[in-house]
């Protein structure tokens, strides 16, 4: 079943209702699948319908502090990580690889 909601957008019903939404992080598209808690009668909670709006309204926001807390804790553990290489091949390879990634 199928539904054009007013707050939710188009959504289908699967055991719940989902949509998938199109987000950037680290400069990568990627599609993701929001579900949405309710029967198929389609009868929402206004308090879904309002946290669905923030957090279309704070998308921008979210993306920003989660591509910030990612980074910080890679910053954190990168050390112990390459540390961790015993081979002298393969942390350079390690090294190369996260270099290009940045």
């Amino acid at each position: 079943m199928k539904l054009d909601h007013q707050i939710f957008g188009n959504i289908e019903f699967n055991n719940g209702w989902t949509r998938p939404i199109s987000i950037t992080i680290f400069g990568k598209q990627h599609v993701l699948g929001i579900n949405i808690d309710a029967e198929e009668d389609a009868e929402f909670e206004v308090n879904q319908e309002k946290a669905y709006t923030f957090f279309q309204e704070h998308l921008d926001e979210i993306l920003t502090e989660a591509n910030a807390a990612i980074l910080s804790y890679y910053n954190r553990e990168i050390s112990n990580i390459v540390s961790s290489f015993t081979n002298l091949a393969e942390k350079q390879s390690f090294l190369n690889k996260i270099g290009d990634e940045q």
